[in-house]
């Protein structure tokens, strides 16, 4: 096989951990294992039934179902105890426990493991994709959206985009098109974005993607008095764009969260019925649906083609006010400036906008801003030359692109 390139004859690249790491690593990693593994299917996979034991847990494990938490907590206790076998029969049932694992939660294997395949990015971008779910049903996008700006993660067009998809589908899908973008400015991304999380209080879901940073972000502070002050000297500053908000901290309590849900359910039909599609399946479905897949970034891929085809049909019902109010022409406070101003009729153009908005900071617009090699492709495009760009997602084609037509068809726009 190819995964075992570079091994012994007979080894298996689950062996790279020993024994007691396995078992130290599964111990750190339970509530993971619980909510991602099909306990039934990787223990006949891993050939734990062939001693009576075994067979006994085998039939309590189809009695219990597949998706059942108390069967995986079974498992695990039944890989992690104590027994009499010997230890080259304990080492072989770690080594099929781990090939299962490979074969069927590759994502987490490698979490486990630590191997990175790749370069740093390519192994970040998974990680984060891996706990899209966790992000995007914990964290408010419009609280952190000028610290993003802020710190170069989100471009004013995916700024606008993060506020439309807010104000006409809720959180979860604003989150959603977030970290589907974040990657695509600043080569810092990843490290950024988890400070912005922990700085704005979302230190355990920071903890639970990755424990690293969480140790790094957290020796960054200053542990006299819970004010959540940095220290200057120690830690890079994430600031806000617009206003001051220093010693501000949202509140992240179960109210808050049940606040943004309400937020959610009061869309339109369609929004509740695409919502519900998206999340009916069970957290243990998304991840093993997302660790079972072959390229796990194409389920963040195919969820963001799903959000762009959402705006794409509500965008078409939109009447011009409709539109200008929710950022799409990039001239929203200009237009329900005039229209406040002009139709007395018309002065309550912001009444429809989402909770909280008293409390969120409008950034100012910010021209879009190429690099050097995509100007001299724009220049070619302006210049009247068939261009043709061949490179990977994320290196910014549709910015060349948006800009001819900009540049080309309305200069007037910029």
């Amino acid at each position: 096989m190819e995964g075992n390139r570079g091994n012994q004859p007979g080894q298996s690249p689950a062996l790279r951990l020993s024994v007691e790491e396995w078992k130290h690593r599964v111990s750190a990693f339970r509530e993971h294992f619980i909510s991602i593994m099909q306990p039934l299917q990787v223990f006949l996979k891993a050939k734990l039934n062939t001693d009576p034991e075994g067979r006994v847990l085998q039939e309590e494990l189809q009695n219990m179902g597949e998706r059942n938490i108390e069967a995986a907590e079974k498992l695990l206790s039944f890989l992690l105890k104590e027994d009499h076998r010997t230890e080259a029969d304990i080492a072989a049932r770690w080594q099929l426990f781990g090939d299962v694992l490979k074969e069927d939660h590759s994502v987490l294997h490698k979490i486990i493991t630590g191997q990175c395949q790749g370069d740093i990015q390519t192994e970040q971008k998974r990680r984060i994709d891996f706990y899209t779910d966790k992000i995007t049903a914990d964290v408010d996008p419009y609280a952190i959206l000028p610290y993003l700006i802020a710190n170069n993660l989100l471009g004013q067009m995916e700024c606008e985009h993060v506020k439309s998809i807010y104000e006409q589908r809720g959180s979860t899908w604003s989150a959603l098109y977030m970290v589907g973008n974040i990657h695509r400015i600043n080569p810092d991304w990843y490290n950024i974005f988890l400070g912005v999380l922990y700085e704005q209080g979302y230190k355990e879901l920071v903890r639970i993607v990755d424990p690293d940073v969480y140790h790094n972000q957290g020796a960054a502070y200053v542990p006299v008095q819970e004010s959540n002050q940095l220290n200057p000297q120690k830690s890079r500053e994430i600031r806000p764009l617009g206003r001051d908000v220093t010693g501000v901290t949202p509140e992240y309590s179960g109210i808050h969260s049940a606040h943004r849900r309400g937020s959610d359910a009061n869309s339109d039909s369609e929004g509740e019925d695409d919502f519900h599609s998206y999340n009916s399946s069970s957290e243990e479905d998304d991840f093993h649906s997302y660790s079972s897949s072959p390229d796990p970034s194409l389920n963040i891929d195919l969820e963001l083609t799903k959000v762009k085809t959402v705006m794409a049909c509500t965008n078409e019902s939109q009447t011009p006010q409709d539109e200008a109010r929710a950022g799409l022409t990039g001239r929203n406070m200009d237009v329900d400036k005039d229209n406040s101003e002009n139709n007395p009729d018309n002065c309550n153009a912001d009444v429809d906008r989402p909770a909280r908005s008293e409390e969120r900071c409008e950034p100012p617009k910010a021209k879009m801003q190429l690099y050097p090699d995509q100007v001299e492709l724009a220049q070619d495009g302006l210049a009247g030359k068939n261009v043709i760009i061949v490179s990977p997602t994320g290196s910014g084609k549709t910015y060349v692109a948006l800009h001819i037509i900009k540049v080309g068809c309305f200069p007037f726009h910029l």
